[in-house]
């Protein structure tokens, strides 16, 4: 459909193929890591979506960005200074 918005050589000289794939894979890299912390919780339910993220971050380079998420979410939920450790 985009070479139907622009024109075939422009779509070809620009790398628009490649450029929308980069686009879509950033976008659900960008949701799938702010989910990061239930994901790993459902695992091994979640493992479809685990694999879908790994093959979108090597696409993206967006490793750094997934570790520091899920650092913040371990933060967040998980270590909570005085709660009952039997929970």
């Amino acid at each position: 459909w985009v070479q139907d918005v622009i024109s075939p050589t422009l779509y070809t000289t620009l790398n628009w193929d490649r450029t929308l794939d980069y686009a879509a894979s950033e976008c659900f890299c960008e949701i799938r890591i702010k989910e990061i912390f239930d994901i790993v919780a459902d695992y091994p339910d979640s493992l479809p979506a685990i694999r879908e993220l790994a093959q979108a971050l090597d696409r993206t380079r967006m490793h750094g960005k997934l570790a520091v998420e899920l650092r913040k979410s371990l933060k967040r939920r998980l270590i909570h200074p005085g709660a009952n450790t039997s929970q």
